[in-house]
């Protein structure tokens, strides 16, 4: 039987040389390369590329290159507010895209499996000082994923689903949201290690959830 595997690299925070920077090809380089070429670090022309590169980085600021897409034309200012700088949030593309492979595209509350509906969601939000690592990532429906990030839905160090009286109170509704309180997580990571942390669990659970 054939193995079928497929995997893929995720480039975190990837940096593009201007021309000018480009390190020359090494020696050994061939033309007709038709599979991912690496070098290792242990050897002399690996240690060099890393060097070069090592650097290239120091201090480097990249500039828009002329063939970056740009607008095809200025917006009208009066459409948006006033600009503001913003600190962009490193690896979240990565984040999301290793979390819902590690779930397996799933709701871990509810077990849904609809793709476009369900969210990478941060156990302890970036803003708290959570980082972009898989024991600190669920897999929820959108819906969920509100309710998780405003305190109205937790996930004890047990694995265990609560949902918060309030959204009762407020709302005067819930009842689907209700049925799984006190229920166990539908999915867990098969990797031990990649599944939710507990100590971030209990965190979120004693300092956001309303009870």
């Amino acid at each position: 039987m054939l193995d079928r595997s497929v995997g893929c690299i995720i480039l975190g925070e990837p940096t593009f040389f201007e021309e000018r920077d480009w390190i020359p090809t090494p020696p050994d380089w061939a033309g007709n390369i038709v599979k991912g070429r690496t070098y290792s670090t242990s050897t002399e022309i690996g240690a060099m590329l890393w060097n070069e590169v090592q650097a290239r980085l120091a201090g480097y600021v990249p500039r828009p290159a002329a063939n970056m897409v740009r607008e095809a034309a200025q917006p009208s200012l009066e459409m948006y507010g006033r600009p503001a700088l913003v600190r962009p949030r490193l690896g979240q593309g990565s984040f999301r895209l290793m979390t819902l492979d590690n779930y397996r595209h799933t709701c871990c509350i509810t077990g849904e499996t609809t793709r476009d509906v369900i969210e990478a969601a941060h156990i302890l939000p970036v803003s708290r000082g959570g980082e972009h690592r898989l024991d600190n990532g669920l897999a929820l429906r959108a819906d969920m994923h509100i309710l998780y990030d405003r305190g109205l839905l937790a996930i004890d160090p047990n694995y265990r689903v609560h949902v918060s009286p309030r959204i009762r109170h407020q709302y005067h509704n819930g009842v689907v949201y209700y049925t799984h309180e006190g229920q166990q997580l539908r999915v867990l990571p098969d990797d031990a290690p990649s599944r939710p942390n507990r100590d971030f669990l209990d965190r979120h659970y004693r300092e956001a959830f309303i009870a």
